[in-house]
């Protein structure tokens, strides 16, 4: 049987009716991006801190059985016989990661999920393109304000930083760069606490490190 021609019109939607859902679903498509994109950075933000607490544990782990050295105060030589580092940027960050392969347990961790890089499979194949980290190469526990470990999308008077060793000093204007945590990043100290910081918080940090010069290895 057919619907009454009237009943037909009322049961289907007017044109206005059809502009009016549609701009519904695109406003709360509008609202909803943003939140999902947050919350993807939040995400990103905690999984960074906890893998720079396990970082920052690592080297503490590391020092009580190696005489309170961190690796890079470390040198263990081909006959596996234990000496002051006495230049530790000659060492390639890799290996300093490297040697905290038992404390770490995983090569995973020295991944920042907000990275494009990808993680190693094992330590053994562990490159620099594998490690979102830089490191300070003359930090120890005697130095707990220190910058151990931390993001590596590092700048100095808004030039990005490259991989190698950097020689930071108070007068440089140390930050972020808009990578990874959009001009924010986070660093573990000396002491193995870790911060979540701005450009200018990284730069006190600088300032309070008690080093003259700040050696910044960057994979």
């Amino acid at each position: 049987m057919q619907l009454p021609r009237e009943q037909e019109r009322r049961r289907a939607f007017t044109l206005t009716e059809l502009v009016v859902i549609l701009l519904t679903i695109a406003l709360l498509f509008l609202l909803l991006v943003p939140l999902t994109y947050q919350l993807k950075q939040k995400s990103q933000r905690i999984t960074c801190v906890n893998n720079l607490k396990n970082m920052g544990l690592a080297f503490r782990i590391f020092s009580t059985g190696n005489s309170n050295l961190y690796p890079m105060q470390k040198l263990v030589n081909a006959a596996n016989s234990p000496g002051p580092e006495t230049n530790p940027s000659r060492r390639t960050i890799v290996e300093y990661f490297q040697s905290l392969a038992n404390e770490l347990s995983t090569p995973v961790l020295l991944l920042c999920p907000a990275d494009a890089r990808k993680a190693a499979t094992g330590f053994a194949s562990l490159r620099n393109e594998n490690i979102s980290y830089f490191l300070g190469v003359d930090v120890s526990e005697k130095l707990p304000t220190a910058l151990l470990v931390g993001d590596r999308n590092l700048m100095t008077n808004s030039i990005a930083l490259g991989p190698g060793v950097h020689a930071i000093t108070a007068g440089m204007n140390l930050g972020w760069t808009k990578d990874q945590h959009r001009f924010r990043g986070n660093v573990a100290l000396g002491d193995g606490s870790v911060q979540q910081c701005n450009s200018q918080r990284l730069t006190t940090f600088i300032l309070t490190s008690g080093l003259a010069t700040n050696r910044i290895a960057l994979p």
